[in-house]
């Protein structure tokens, strides 16, 4: 809760600090294959309530080009304080955007000159997806700020079912108006109270709430949805029951190249041809880190609970994938 109202407090008022220069990021938290959308859990509700009380333009998020696209933000002008990308899509890069977050953002209005909004008239931006932004350096994560909406709505259970009325609908009355303006106002007093404590991520007003579920979406995108699949049949895990060992290769010393050669045979032509050898080491570590496994426990780990060297004998590389603590029991 905390984490939504600093953010909409965030994104309603206008000051400008270099130093918490964020997206917002509004995501689903319930964790399904990659690539499949969930959608309809109260995402946009946050959108359509920031246009009751500060200029909001949205656009289309799927397919948004920023590189090629001159006139991407036409629509942008000195009085638009928010741009809501609506459903963007997984192959959405993020870093393209990264300027427009820290410096300004640059309107080319066909038939007009360019300018850039920058300092206290940069619009802040509000991003909705059904998937997990990739960011691939600390700079593009450290723009990020990502709030979670889990599955208690959907397609099939809607808001106005709980409340029995639409929001922001002529079926509002002024009580009901009021106490919408009165939260919204309690938004901007909790992000600027936690901000003035230093509270929130680095001190800035913005406050985490737990994120694992938003993580292991994102280690499962890493991955990849065939790549999680063929490990899951070929380590014999039950996906409902991962931490049970009986009938698992888990603990088992296995051959590296061996495990190579069967994923790849679950590949296509064209894939195989883009497809490194140590991309399947990544894989098989971010798998670890999805049900918190080991990769070669017997071996001195990192910081990131990653095996430091390689276990290596008589030329032959091996991948022991383990439960905590390591179970030595010889297999």
């Amino acid at each position: 809760m905390l984490a939504k109202m600093t953010a909409i407090g965030y994104l309603m008022h206008h000051y400008d600090n270099p130093a918490v220069a964020k997206a917002v990021i509004a995501m689903d938290e319930h964790i399904s294959p990659a690539g499949q959308s969930n959608g309809r859990s109260g995402k946009s509700l946050v959108s359509m309530a920031l246009k009751h009380v500060t200029n909001v333009l949205e656009l289309p998020g799927k397919g948004l080009d920023l590189t090629g696209d001159r006139f991407v933000f036409s629509q942008v002008n000195s009085q638009t304080r928010v741009i809501t990308l609506d459903d963007i899509d997984e192959r959405f890069d993020f870093e393209q955007l990264f300027p427009s977050i820290t410096s300004g953002v640059t309107v080319n209005e066909k038939g007009q000159k360019r300018f850039t909004l920058s300092g206290h008239d940069k619009p802040k931006f509000f991003i909705t997806t059904n998937h997990t932004i990739l960011a691939s350096n600390g700079s593009a994560r450290d723009r990020q700020f990502k709030i979670a909406f889990s599955n208690y709505f959907d397609e099939h259970y809607k808001p106005e079912r709980e409340f029995g009325t639409l929001f922001f609908s002529e079926d509002w009355d002024p009580e009901q108006w009021n106490l919408f303006y009165n939260f919204m106002a309690e938004c901007l007093e909790v992000y600027f109270l936690a901000q003035r404590n230093h509270w929130g991520v680095s001190g800035s007003g913005l406050i985490e709430a737990p994120c694992e579920a938003l993580d292991k979406r994102l280690l499962r995108q890493l991955m990849t949805e065939g790549f999680y699949q063929w490990m899951l049949e070929y380590m014999g895990i039950d996906e409902l029951d991962p931490y049970n060992p009986e009938g698992t290769r888990l603990g088992e010393r296995l051959q590296r190249l061996e495990m190579y050669n069967s994923y790849v045979l679950t590949l296509s032509q064209a894939e195989v041809r883009f497809f490194k050898a140590p991309k399947f080491r990544d894989r098989v570590l971010y798998f670890c880190h999805y049900f918190g496994y080991v990769l070669n426990p017997q071996l001195p780990q990192n910081a990131k609970g990653e095996p430091v060297g390689f276990d290596k004998s008589g030329g032959t590389e091996f991948y022991t994938i383990a439960l905590k603590p390591f179970d030595s029991t010889p297999h």
